[in-house]
């Protein structure tokens, strides 16, 4: 259960880079969590676009329809509590997503 309230801050680094941090209360154990992210047939059923190889080298895509595809690569992978990514968009610069 998700209690809908998102909240989120921004800090800058320096000129160019800035940390956006967003977290969300789950009223669910943390492994259930991770399998609503890592296992495909769960993750069908809240984002179905989405799809990565469950490794520290592995690949991330992101398929958002009409809006395009953005992809990546799986820099860390810390079960049950930690997925960080990089993340481009076509024309954009590369973000790290953690």
């Amino acid at each position: 259960m998700i209690d809908g309230k998102l909240n989120g801050t921004v800090r800058q680094l320096d000129n160019d880079h800035f940390v956006l941090t967003f977290s969300r209360k789950l009223h669910i154990a943390i492994e259930e969590a991770w399998d609503a992210i890592a296992k495909e047939n769960e993750r069908r059923e809240w984002f179905q676009g989405v799809s990565f190889v469950d490794r520290a080298d592995g690949i991330i895509r992101l398929a958002f329809g009409d809006e395009g595809m953005a992809t990546g690569n799986i820099l860390s992978i810390n079960k049950p509590t930690e997925l960080a990514h990089t993340l481009v968009w076509e024309d954009m610069p590369t973000s790290e997503v953690s």
